[in-house]
C-alpha cells in the first residue's frame, strides 16, 4: 500500500472528529480543545500569561513528547480553575510554549469526570460526585492554513500492523494538528489518527 497524500493544518479541517468547546478558566471564556488521544492537559504559554490572576507555574522536571517523538518545551504546571456550565473545579496542566491551541484537555482530564462523547448528538458529558453537566461542541470557523505532506518514500503498511512514516512539508516551523486524507483512508482502509505535531 502506498500513501503521499495527507495535509497538515493550523486549525480544524472539515470533517474531523477533533473536539473543541468553550469553557471558563479565571472567567475568561477560552476556546477548549478535548483531546482523548492526548495523556496530558496543557495550556498556552502565551495565552496563561493574559489569563493568570496572582498565579505561579511551579516548576517541573517533567519532558513530554508529541506523536512525531519531538520533544515540547514546557515552562512547568498550574493548577487551573475552570468552569464548565454550573461545574467549578481545578485541573493540573502543563504550561507549554509551542501549544497550538489556548487549552488543551486530554485523557487525564477525561478520566477524572467521567467524560462521555457523543458524535451524534456532538455533545459531551461531564461528571463528578455530585453533579453532571451536558456541553456542546463548538463550530469553529473555517480560517485555517494548510500545507500539504508528502511521504520521502514509498510507504508499505501491513495488514493489522502500524507505522511510523517521515514526511515533508512546505509549512514553516509550528506546532500544528496533522489531518489525514479521507480519501486515502476510506479508499486503502487506513485508520490514521488526528494529532498535534511539532514542524
Amino acid at each position: 500500500m502506498v500513501s503521499h497524500d495527507s495535509s497538515a493544518t493550523t486549525q480544524r479541517q472539515q470533517p474531523s472528529k477533533l473536539l473543541y468547546i468553550h469553557i471558563f478558566v479565571n472567567n475568561a471564556k477560552t476556546r477548549t480543545m478535548i483531546d482523548t488521544g492526548s495523556t496530558i492537559s496543557a495550556i498556552n504559554t502565551s495565552y496563561w500569561n493574559t489569563i493568570k490572576d496572582n498565579q505561579h507555574i511551579h516548576p517541573i522536571t517533567t519532558t513530554c513528547r508529541m506523536t512525531n517523538n519531538s520533544q515540547l518545551h514546557i515552562s512547568g504546571m498550574v493548577v487551573l480553575p475552570i468552569t464548565i456550565n454550573n461545574i467549578n473545579t481545578e485541573i493540573n496542566v502543563f504550561v507549554i510554549d509551542d501549544l497550538c491551541i489556548d487549552l488543551l484537555l486530554g485523557a487525564d482530564f477525561c478520566d477524572k469526570y467521567n467524560v462521555n462523547i457523543s458524535y451524534g448528538g456532538k455533545y459531551l458529558t461531564i461528571s463528578t460526585r455530585q453533579q453532571q453537566t451536558r456541553v456542546k461542541f463548538q463550530q469553529l470557523p473555517n480560517t485555517q492554513q494548510v500545507f500539504h505532506v508528502k511521504t520521502l518514500n514509498d510507504i508499505a503498511i501491513p495488514p493489522l500492523s502500524s507505522k511510523v512514516i517521515q514526511a515533508a512539508s512546505s509549512s514553516p516551523p509550528m506546532s500544528t494538528i496533522f489531518t489525514p486524507s479521507s480519501r486515502m483512508t476510506n479508499k486503502q482502509h487506513v485508520i490514521a489518527p488526528h494529532p498535534i505535531l511539532t514542524i
